[in-house]
């Protein structure tokens, strides 16, 4: 499954002599850890990324921010150069230099390629010109000998674990220095060769993905939705119809409405990365309107099966809506394909 927040995360720190040149040699470094998962395909097409510079006594005072979305080793390296001009030359010692990339990946099951717009995420930092800090975090359970349901998956952990290992050990080779894992959390616990065997040390939470990552991308959505007038309730115990919705081409959540109560709403597939909940917004926005109306939400489910398309929101992929025994079957579904 796909999580919103991390399943794990590893560093690598390196002390650096001399005055090397932050910018360069973040992205020169960056592009060498994509190379890297790039082999595996944990990274693979072009990724997001940002680059910011900020002064070490107060992180959020951001001096320089750059956003750009085709980051893949060839534009990390050819953007050296740019990193290094007027706006950034005046990076010294009382700096930190971040950049962070958000990674497309392929993660497998029984041979099929699943692909996840936020499989990994690259940080790397250079603070005062004298420590070079690289991060690598996960957004999958597929290296994982339980998923994050606490359900079996040797099968799948076999597929992608030794992936995940290959790529942890050529990354210290490449910066010559050990990694070291991050804390263990409520998904997993991280070890210097992906993590540790929930079968042998057992889980530190019950189904974690219905304990934590829910509510995590329900915060996440919100985040984008301005407050407005009571709309129909987001949570149901009955069965609910749902229509796919896509938008630019890619599946970005799920349309729903439960069968038999006052209950409506929009889940976001969260392998569609930051676009599920950016869509999401205009959903929700939907639905509210639908709402003022005084639709019932099966009513309201088809209004904005047609209204999304009229406005250019979304498309709707089905001609009829599917229907799930649950919302939480159908939560589980916008997480894992």
């Amino acid at each position: 499954m796909i999580t919103t927040e991390p399943v794990g995360d590893w560093t690598w720190e390196v002390p650096l002599s001399g005055s090397p040149s932050a910018p360069e040699l973040a992205m020169e470094t960056s592009a060498a850890i994509w190379d890297v998962l790039n082999k595996h395909e944990l990274a693979i097409s072009k990724g997001k990324a940002e680059i910011s510079v900020a002064a070490i006594n107060d992180p959020h005072s951001i001096r320089l921010q750059e956003k750009f979305t085709d980051a893949n080793s060839e534009t990390l390296r050819s953007r050296s150069p740019v990193a290094g001009s007027q706006p950034h030359a005046r990076i010294g010692i009382e700096h930190i230099f971040t950049i962070r990339i958000q990674c497309p990946g392929v993660w497998l099951e029984s041979g099929k390629r699943h692909r996840a717009e936020k499989l990994f995420s690259i940080q790397v930092e250079i603070w005062k010109s004298a420590l070079l800090v690289v991060t690598l975090e996960t957004y999958s359970d597929a290296w994982l000998t339980f998923d994050t349901r606490d359900r079996a998956q040797s099968k799948i952990s076999e597929e992608n674990a030794h992936r995940l290992s290959s790529a942890l050990a050529e990354i210290s080779i490449r910066l010559n220095t050990e990694v070291e894992p991050g804390d263990p959390n409520y998904f997993a616990t991280p070890a210097v060769d992906g993590f540790d065997d929930q079968g042998t040390e057992g889980a530190s939470y019950v189904d974690p993905w219905g304990t934590f990552e829910n509510s995590a991308r329900s915060r996440k959505l919100r985040a984008y939705i301005p407050a407005g007038p009571p709309t129909y309730e987001e949570v149901t115990d009955l069965p609910v119809r749902y229509y796919t919705v896509a938008l630019n081409g890619q599946k970005v959540g799920f349309i729903w409405a439960s069968v038999g109560e006052f209950s409506a709403g929009y889940t976001p597939r969260t392998a569609a990365g930051e676009d599920a909940f950016i869509a999401g917004k205009e959903f929700i926005m939907l639905f509210r309107e639908a709402h003022s109306k005084n639709l019932a939400p099966l009513d309201a489910l088809e209004w904005l099966a047609q209204r999304a398309a009229q406005i250019g929101v979304g498309k709707v992929e089905e001609t009829c809506p599917l229907e799930a025994s649950s919302l939480e079957e159908l939560e589980e579904l916008s997480g894992t394909y």
